[in-house]
């Protein structure tokens, strides 16, 4: 797994400051952090699954990008939303369809 990282982490870097560079236009420190967060949570899920690729060529090259690229999006989403609703409620206060029925 280290030799994995080791060639992953830079590559997930680069995708993260890529991704925050076409999402936002002057990306904060705080922003190019939570895409890289997540993009490095991506490496670490792509290394523990136990995915069958395709015989394509760049079959693991693609797979892996795409996982950093997701990753790096949905950290971010998701501390956004923490940060917006942080007790899990909502802004407006009704309940919502999955609290609805819970009682």
């Amino acid at each position: 797994m280290d030799v994995f990282l080791a060639s992953a982490l830079p590559l997930a870097e680069r995708a993260a400051r890529k991704r925050a560079a076409k999402i936002f236009v002057h990306p904060s420190d705080l922003q190019i952090e939570l895409t890289y967060g997540g993009a490095v949570e991506a490496v670490i899920a792509v290394f523990q699954s136990k995915s069958e690729l395709k015989p394509e060529d760049n079959a693991f090259r693609r797979y892996l990008l795409r996982a950093m690229a997701i990753g790096a999006v949905r950290a971010y989403i998701s501390a956004r939303r923490e940060r917006r609703y942080p007790r899990g409620g909502r802004s407006h206060g009704l309940r919502g369809p999955e609290e609805a029925f819970s009682e």
